[in-house]
């Protein structure tokens, strides 16, 4: 199962485990949301009976409800260099999923690679073959085959048998359009009624959420030394510590490390880096809490003796 958008920094393969640590309480407060990947896999297992996602970054739970709301299960378009930088400060989709590594700043795809990857999308998404013709690539091999993802497993293929070139192909692909709109697609299928919890969003400064009784609190915060958010270098990691100290309700922090005097870890997993669109290195992705906080009922994964 994939939760949550593309987006750099996801919590898509961690969202169950992080899930099943979180206290059974009656709200669920995504204040970082980001991809919302957590806030996708609390909506689907139903633990809540209302969940409210939030970010600064008002793309990211606009593009989530909008996929929600099946807004991209006909999404064709196509791109370009030009449209991406007309388009992406005003367009959550284009600005997140047709961005190098989902930063919503760079285009996805480098200007001597643009006119192959145009052609794989004319062939893949249109049936047409002609721009691959242009660039001496016959896709008309495509026509025999049905659903995207046996279509696209073919193109690659292709590449492997013509030029031996596959693991760059690879490298160069990073979060291909057509595999991040199926994930914003296949959100658009899950059901608003049979008993979902009720959803709402915001896009505040996460100390501006008002938090009721009753409520668990999520927050992916931006990680000190990477650039998973555009503003990250301004994130007051000293106003956050603070907030936390302040907070009546259970809040569980996901980072690599935080200060041992105000932070308790209760869970530890090794996982994939996904900050970076080329660096791939297994990294100890933790869950913390505030220190003032009572260690929830749980079966600790790591981190507590």
């Amino acid at each position: 199962m994939k939760y949550g958008l593309p987006y750099k920094g996801s919590k898509n393969k961690l969202a169950e485990r992080i899930l099943s640590i979180l206290s059974n309480k009656e709200h669920f407060f995504d204040l970082f949301c980001g991809g919302c990947a957590v806030s996708h896999a609390v909506l689907l297992r139903r633990k809540f009976k209302t969940v409210h996602i939030n970010d600064i970054n008002w793309m990211c739970p606009e593009l989530f409800v909008a996929a929600l709301e099946g807004k991209y299960v006909n999404e064709k378009r196509w791109i370009s260099r030009e449209d991406f930088y007309k388009l992406k400060d005003t367009d959550p989709y284009v600005a997140i999923v047709w961005s190098f590594g989902n930063n919503m700043r760079d285009y996805l795809y480098s200007r001597e690679r643009e006119p192959l990857k145009r052609a794989i999308h004319y062939a893949l998404v249109f049936d047409d073959y002609g721009p691959g013709l242009e660039l001496g690539h016959d896709f008309s091999f495509l026509k025999e085959i049905k659903g995207n993802k046996s279509r696209y497993r073919a193109i690659k293929t292709y590449f492997f048998c013509s030029d031996g070139d596959c693991q760059s192909f690879e490298q160069t692909e990073n979060l291909v359009r057509l595999q991040s709109l199926e994930r914003c697609v296949h959100l658009s299928y899950f059901p608003f009624s049979c008993g979902m919890a009720e959803l709402s969003y915001s896009s505040v400064d996460y100390a501006d959420v008002a938090i009721p009784k009753d409520s668990v609190i999520y927050c992916d915060i931006p990680y000190k030394g990477t650039n998973v958010y555009t503003a990250a270098e301004d994130f007051d990691y000293d106003r956050f510590y603070r907030w936390c100290a302040e907070q009546q309700q259970p809040v569980f922090i996901s980072s690599f490390e935080m200060s041992s005097d105000h932070f308790l870890c209760v869970a530890e997993w090794e996982h994939q880096n996904t900050f970076s669109a080329s660096d791939y290195k297994v990294v100890k992705e933790r869950l913390f809490i505030p220190i003032h906080q009572e260690p929830p009922q749980l079966i600790t994964q790591g981190c507590l003796s």
